[in-house]
């Protein structure tokens, strides 16, 4: 449990972490040899397009697009979930960058699912009308798919009903996987908003919240909290979100 006296300690050390990481990443960036961002990110979306269109046999120009960016957290970083704030209050906040990961997919011809990853090896496959258990009922070994099969476990646990699968490619910003900007939060969100689209679902960002938060706790059984799915879908341009951890 958090000690009270430690908590402004926390907040300290997590802004001067979240400052050095953030100025890092500028300097990093500032000495990058591509010149222009917005090409090097067009690239990357072409490259994405055409695996995709490859993977399912389609035309490049139906391929749909999933962007979630990495985040920093200037306040709270990991003491969210304390027992003392989610009991007494406490704020915490959280910014996006302008690097993140990308999925690529499109909606398949049936309930199928395959994925591939540009970090990790392997395929996923499953069908969207298999029913999920959570991975400590299942005794799958947790890897990289984990989070599309806990995303299916979400959205079936709130009753959506789901009939189409989707065929996809999922990348993260190279160099950055390890860097304290990430987390496992844009994956279980993205594969939720792509499962979504393809089954012509409309979910608000705070049931979406609350799924990824179903994917870590219950699915994966990480003892996390809702702050990164927050930041990464509540957040606005040029806007530093807050949010108050205390619950009602």
């Amino acid at each position: 449990m958090l000690d009270p006296s430690s908590i402004s300690l926390l907040l300290l050390v997590d802004f001067i972490v979240a400052h050095r990481v953030l100025t890092d990443y500028r300097l990093n960036c500032s000495t990058a040899p591509v010149r222009c961002p917005r090409s090097s990110l067009q690239f990357i979306l072409d490259k994405i397009n055409t695996t995709v269109a490859e993977m399912a046999g389609v035309a490049v120009d139906i391929v749909r697009f999933v962007v979630f960016p990495y985040r920093i957290y200037p306040l709270g970083a990991h003491i969210d979930h304390q027992i003392f704030l989610m009991v007494h209050g406490g704020i915490v906040s959280a910014m996006t960058i302008d690097k993140g990961i990308i999925l690529g997919f499109v909606p398949s011809a049936d309930s199928q699912v395959l994925l591939r990853s540009g970090q990790f090896g392997g395929e996923v496959r499953l069908r969207v009308d298999q029913i999920q258990l959570p991975k400590a009922e299942s005794k799958e070994e947790c890897k990289w798919g984990s989070y599309a099969k806990g995303a299916l476990y979400a959205l079936q646990r709130g009753g959506n009903n789901l009939k189409q699968g989707i065929t996809g490619f999922i990348c993260g910003t190279k160099g950055l996987d390890s860097s304290g900007l990430s987390s496992s939060a844009p994956m279980g969100v993205a594969y939720l908003l792509a499962l979504e689209s393809a089954n012509n679902l409309s979910i608000s960002p705070a049931e979406n919240i609350e799924y990824d938060r179903l994917i870590e706790n219950k699915y994966l059984s990480l003892k996390n909290d809702i702050l990164d799915q927050s930041a990464i879908l509540l957040s606005s341009y040029e806007c530093l979100t807050c949010m108050d951890c205390k619950v009602s």
